[in-house]
């Protein structure tokens, strides 16, 4: 059975929200808070391709790591974004919900129901 991960921030109002959704649902997941477990470049590389978006919409532009590094998501490629995001975790939107070759970034939470319909389609 293909598992559903969430990858979030304990203090994202966002992330629990959608953990809430998950939660009241039944259906199982697992968390990664990726401040303590921090993903990999290919790692977020690979859920921005199972989003279909560039990376660049998975950075949080109105973070102040992000006015400090003069980041311009524009002027630089998927790789390079990948690696700034995972060195400043801030920058990386959440929550992000991946089950198979599936990916919702859940802003809003209630995204999130699109994994979980898909969930109980798989074990249908």
């Amino acid at each position: 059975m293909t598992e559903i991960v969430v990858y979030e921030k304990v203090t994202c109002s966002k992330s629990q929200k959608a953990l809430q959704l998950l939660t009241e649902s039944g259906v199982p997941f697992t968390v990664c808070v990726y401040h303590d477990t921090p993903l990999s470049a290919e790692k977020l590389l690979e859920l921005a391709q199972k989003m279909g978006v560039p990376v660049s919409a998975l950075i949080r532009t109105g973070e102040e790591v992000y006015t400090t590094l003069s980041l311009d998501t524009k002027s630089h490629t998927d790789a390079d974004l990948a690696e700034i995001a995972v060195e400043n975790p801030d920058l990386i939107q959440r929550p992000i919900v991946e089950m198979g070759e599936r990916a919702v970034l859940a802003r809003p939470p209630e995204k999130v129901l699109e994994i979980i319909e898909l969930y109980k389609q798989t074990v249908a």
